[in-house]
């Protein structure tokens, strides 16, 4: 029998801990229109596959003043934090002057223990989410957003390397040369390196530092053109670790 619950309800104080039961899987994610304006914001350190901070701002307004607004932080504490109507009441226009109070109010409420990761310890990411929320509240108040689109996959995956790959679909083509052996295949962009190795046979390869590579990065780094472009850009990928 299938159910239907609300994103808030899902997450139950943890990180994989949620309201499914043993028997069920999520099969279905609704998202209503609502006409809220807003700003989205993320931040993707080094070679991580996911964000380490999502900051999310919507808002209504009627002659100038905020009649229903949301603020939401992500990835950043370990269930996604939602803040409704803090903003409301104000004019637009007064944002910009109440930016810090905003900020400072909205952290200062979170009871609980900020995540750490491989890519961003745990007072970072405060860090980087107080700064992406400022610079949410102040698009806002130059008037520089725009109607809130959901994105995309394609919004999501912008990778900093982006010549020479060759996409197909959704998937972009892969060719690496393992101990002299090459392997091509189709991809998901946010596909690991190590699962990429593993799905051809090299099952003695292990999660490590070096490994901790999405295969887009394999992609532009050890494929697509001339072998000697696509050393030079690894040399200059491992000097950046």
């Amino acid at each position: 029998m299938e159910r239907a619950i609300k994103v808030s309800d899902l997450y139950k104080g943890g990180p994989y801990m949620t309201d499914l039961k043993q028997n069920e899987i999520i099969t279905e994610i609704r998202i209503p229109l609502s006409g809220l304006r807003g700003v989205y914001e993320f931040f993707r350190r080094g070679g991580a596959s996911f964000p380490s901070v999502i900051v999310a701002v919507t808002y209504r307004e009627r002659d100038g003043v905020v009649t229903d607004s949301r603020i939401a932080i992500g990835a950043v504490y370990p269930e996604p934090v939602l803040v409704s109507g803090h903003l409301n009441g104000l004019e637009v226009k007064e944002v910009r002057a109440r930016v810090s109070d905003i900020v400072n109010t909205i952290f200062s409420s979170i009871d609980a223990k900020p995540l750490e990761d491989t890519h961003a310890p745990s007072d970072y990411k405060v860090r980087v989410a107080r700064n992406l929320l400022t610079k949410a509240l102040m698009s806002i108040a130059n008037g520089s957003m725009q109607y809130l689109k959901t994105p995309t996959k394609e919004d999501l995956i912008r990778w900093e390397y982006r010549d020479g790959v060759e996409y197909v679909s959704d998937l972009v083509r892969v060719r690496v040369n393992v101990n002299g052996q090459w392997i091509e295949d189709l991809v998901e962009p946010r596909l690991l390196l190590l699962d990429f190795l593993r799905r051809h046979g090299f099952r003695e390869v292990r999660r490590g530092v070096v490994m901790k590579v999405s295969a887009v990065h394999a992609l532009c780094l050890l494929m697509v053109g001339p072998l000697s472009h696509a050393w030079s850009r690894w040399s200059g990928f491992q000097g950046t670790r």
